[in-house]
């Protein structure tokens, strides 16, 4: 899906930093795609790691990184 990958990509380049909390407003928003499709989406994003959803709000956040070393 289109907004996958560009949401893939913006994860990956660093548009949302570490810790961010995004909203589904504010995706839907960012990506031109309705709410729907951000739902759907952002559950493969959360399997593979590129996102966190959070218990209480329900928002997607993406994962603290830490440096290695």
């Amino acid at each position: 899906m289109q907004a996958e990958n560009l949401l893939r990509s913006c994860l990956s380049h660093g548009c949302y930093p570490p810790g961010r909390r995004l909203g589904l407003v504010q995706l839907s928003a960012d990506l031109g795609v309705s709410q729907t499709v951000v739902q759907k989406i952002t559950g493969p994003l959360i399997e593979a790691g590129l996102l966190e959803k959070e218990q209480t709000s329900g928002s997607v956040t993406s994962p603290h990184r830490t440096a290695p070393g």
